[in-house]
């Protein structure tokens, strides 16, 4: 292989460096798409999980304006579903490698 040699802002590079930096540019092209790809993921997953949650407390907000549950229990319900909810978020950022805050 013949090593020529570049001018790049008046610095001399050789082929071998040009294509060196040229394969970690490729990988660090690579990991970022890798990481854009799993945060899009997580995002339509939490996405999913707050659409869930948001029909769960309109079913049990229609159950008390019906009256068929009394405020404690309505209380008792929303209180189950928040702590759910956050489960299912810790749960999902393990899923994804994310770390937990």
């Amino acid at each position: 292989m013949i090593n020529r040699k570049f001018r790049i802002s008046k610095q001399l590079w050789s082929s071998t460096q040009l294509s060196n930096l040229t394969e970690t540019s490729k990988k660090e092209t690579k990991q970022w798409l890798k990481l854009r790809n799993k945060k899009n993921a997580y995002r339509k997953e939490r996405a999913r999980q707050k659409k869930h949650l948001n029909k769960e407390i309109a079913i049990v907000n229609k159950l008390f304006r019906d009256g068929s549950i009394s405020e404690d229990i309505h209380l008792r319900y929303l209180r189950m579903l928040d702590m759910g909810y956050e489960q299912k978020i810790k749960e999902t950022r393990n899923k994804f490698g994310f770390p937990n805050t």
